[in-house]
C-alpha cells in the first residue's frame, strides 16, 4: 500500500462521528462531502468505493444520521 500524508476517511471521518455519539451528539455524516482511498495490503484489496460504501452504510444502521449535503444545506437554511 502506497502510504500518502493526511488523514484517511475511514479513520479520521469515521472515528470521529463513532466518538461523536459515545458522547451523546447527534451525528449528521455528509454522504458526498467525504472520500477515501482503496486498500491494498496483506489481508486483500477494496476499492475506495467499496470501502466508502460500507463505511457509510456501517453509519446510518448503527451511528449517524447520513446525508447528501443538499439536504443538509437545505436543513439548516430552514
Amino acid at each position: 500500500m502506497q502510504k500518502e500524508g493526511g488523514n484517511h476517511y475511514y479513520m479520521c471521518c469515521d472515528t470521529t462521528a463513532r466518538q461523536a455519539v459515545h458522547r451523546g451528539f447527534n451525528v449528521e455524516f455528509m454522504s458526498d462531502a467525504t472520500g477515501t482511498l482503496p486498500l491494498d495490503n496483506s489481508t486483500g484489496q477494496v476499492s475506495a468505493e467499496e470501502l466508502q460504501r460500507a463505511i457509510l452504510c456501517a453509519q446510518q444502521m448503527l451511528l449517524s444520521e447520513v446525508i447528501s449535503t443538499d439536504a443538509w444545506c437545505e436543513r439548516i437554511a430552514q
